[in-house]
């Protein structure tokens, strides 16, 4: 996902604004929880979300978390470089996660594991590099719904059909009434909404989210949406 497209910059609140709910996901280390300015511009256009996290009891480290919905060649190559950047930058230890999306050919190469062997064959690998890779569409709704808010939209492009969606989305709802002020909830909502267009169709979604209108600042909501449903579904 291209830096600075509407789409990127919906989506990455289930990121940067719920670090602590992917970190408990994840199932790295508990601590307090910080972004990182990841600025690596004169690299790479993709958007890192580097999260520095200090567990009381351990050394800090990086959780550097990547969603992904395009069908790219060398993603294990990107992951490895943002890694090591990131490592570069903060002189800290990285975790890096790849998040995809959506199935796609080339994922198949994507296997959390990377290595890179030098000149000689014989040798044996150079560079071994070990990442984590959660595969969204075959990951049970349930996983995502039983984590923090945060994660709970992603069980609507999760494994299953429109009527896990369904079921999917009136928890989210519920939770998002009980747990989000009035104030967050349309930023939550419009990328929960651009989020499901990678899975599903525009009918479904007018349908799945009519009542969401009810619970946002309309205004607000609106615009989030037209700024970012294109790039979204793109």
């Amino acid at each position: 996902m291209a830096s600075g497209t509407p789409y990127d910059a919906t989506t990455k609140v289930l990121i940067e604004e719920y670090a602590e709910d992917w970190i408990a996901f994840l199932g790295f280390p508990p601590g307090a929880v910080s972004l990182v300015d990841a600025d690596l511009a004169t690299v790479t256009t993709e958007a890192d979300r580097f999260i520095r996290v200090d567990p009381p009891s351990q050394p800090p480290y990086i959780a550097h978390i990547e969603l992904q919905s395009g069908d790219m060649t060398d993603l294990p190559l990107r992951t490895l470089r943002y890694n090591v950047l990131g490592a570069e930058k903060t002189g800290l230890p990285v975790e890096s996660v790849t998040v995809l999306l959506r199935p796609a050919t080339k994922w198949r190469a994507v296997t959390g594991k990377l290595e890179l062997s030098g000149a000689s064959a014989a040798s044996g690998p150079v560079v071994s590099f070990r990442y984590h890779v959660l595969r969204v569409w075959q990951t049970e709704p349930e996983r995502f719904l039983r984590g923090g808010i945060g994660l709970a939209p992603f069980a609507l492009v999760a494994e299953g059909g429109e009527s896990d969606a369904e079921s999917a989305m009136a928890t989210i709802q519920a939770r998002a009434q009980a747990e989000l002020p009035p104030d967050r909830r349309a930023q939550f909502f419009a990328a929960a909404y651009i989020l499901s267009g990678l899975k599903h169709n525009e009918t479904f979604l007018e349908y799945l989210f009519r009542e969401v209108g009810q619970m946002t600042e309309s205004v607000t909501y609106q615009k989030i949406l037209r700024d970012g449903i294109t790039a979204g579904r793109n």
